[in-house]
């Protein structure tokens, strides 16, 4: 009967682990690495001397939190290039590997997928993938 509970409490112990997504885990730098599979930069729209790229972007993880995106998008038009920097903040929580983004005015929440080396979201058609 004894062993029987050890074994009872293995498997149980065993079962909860679907990816670690608790504060310590989650915590740190994402770079993003690809858009639907490619590397970057990515054209997000257009083509030719008129479209709107990503080069790059990241998203930082802190301890109580809250997250800080940064990043940089170039716009071609008619062949000039302009960059706008990406930058949002705000909080963010976990639920096994589903995460939740809020930005700080609270009028933008996104949902992810992560497992504490990597985050992955799929918006309007793309797949964004950070990795630490």
């Amino acid at each position: 009967m004894k062993r029987m509970w050890i074994f009872m409490a293995a498997i149980s112990v065993a079962g909860c682990d679907s990816g670690v997504t608790g504060a310590s885990a989650t915590t740190g730098t994402y770079q993003l690495r690809t858009i639907n599979g490619q590397s970057l930069p990515y054209a997000i729209s257009g083509s030719g001397s008129n479209k709107t790229e990503i080069v790059d972007d990241k998203f930082i993880l802190y301890e109580g939190n809250t997250y800080q995106e940064s990043g940089t998008m170039r716009v071609t038009v008619n062949g000039t290039a302009s960059t706008t920097a990406i930058s949002e903040t705000g909080s963010y929580g976990t639920l096994g590997t589903s995460m939740t983004f809020t930005n700080s005015a609270g009028t933008r929440q996104r949902v992810a997928i992560g497992d504490g080396s990597k985050i992955t979201f799929v918006e309007n058609g793309l797949s964004y993938v950070f990795r630490k």
